[in-house]
This record gives C-alpha cells, sequence and structure tokens, in this order.
C-alpha cells in the first residue's frame, strides 16, 4: 500500500466521492469500496471532512503534481469506483475522463 500525504488523501476523497455522488445515486458497492480504501490508506475523520469541503479543482491540482506511481493508483481507484456497482455511466465516464486528461493519468496509463 502506498502512503500519502495529508493532501493527497484530502484530494483522493473528494475525488472519490465526486465520483460516486455524480450520477445521482450512491450504491451500496460504492460506499462498502470507500470504506476499503479508508481502512487501506488510513483516511482519518478530518481528511474526510477536509475532502468533501475541498475544491474539485484543488483535488485535482493535488493529484496532477503527484509521482506517476500514485497518479496511477489514484486512477485505479477511480476505475474501480466507476465499476464498483456494475455500470458505468455517461456522467462517470465523463468525470473519469476528466480527471485523467487533467490531471495526466490518462498519459501514464497510454504508455503501459
Amino acid at each position: 500500500i502506498m502512503k500519502y500525504t495529508t493532501n493527497e488523501r484530502i484530494a483522493i476523497v473528494r475525488i472519490l466521492l465526486e465520483m460516486m455522488n455524480v450520477d445521482g445515486e450512491v450504491a451500496l458497492e460504492e460506499i462498502l469500496y470507500f470504506g476499503q480504501l479508508k481502512k487501506m490508506m488510513d483516511i482519518t475523520k478530518d481528511d474526510f471532512v477536509n475532502g468533501k469541503n475541498i475544491n474539485l479543482l484543488v483535488s485535482l491540482l493535488v493529484i496532477k503534481e503527484m509521482p506517476d506511481e500514485k497518479k496511477f493508483s489514484v486512477g485505479l481507484m477511480l476505475h474501480q469506483m466507476l465499476n464498483a456497482d456494475g455500470k458505468a455511466t455517461v456522467s462517470e465516464l465523463k468525470l473519469f475522463n476528466m480527471v485523467c486528461d487533467t490531471t495526466g493519468i490518462g498519459d501514464i496509463i497510454s504508455r503501459l
């Protein structure tokens, strides 16, 4: 498991919450997956509260500044969240593509 700074954890919380909520319905599978990530990444209550309140653009900038291996890991988390409920909606795919394009995650994936 990768170690993330507090600011990175907050940014990841924000982007994952955005993915969970973008289609207007939060599925149980998404909540369960988020719970697993919270445990794995040692996301604190403060991280969660700050993640809910941080501006989405700020979180994207934080992710953009991460080293490639962390960005790739964030991309995997988003992809898992996107598919957690078994259906990827148009709004989820648009958000995923936007995050990949603006943070450099897409460049890393394309190099694989």
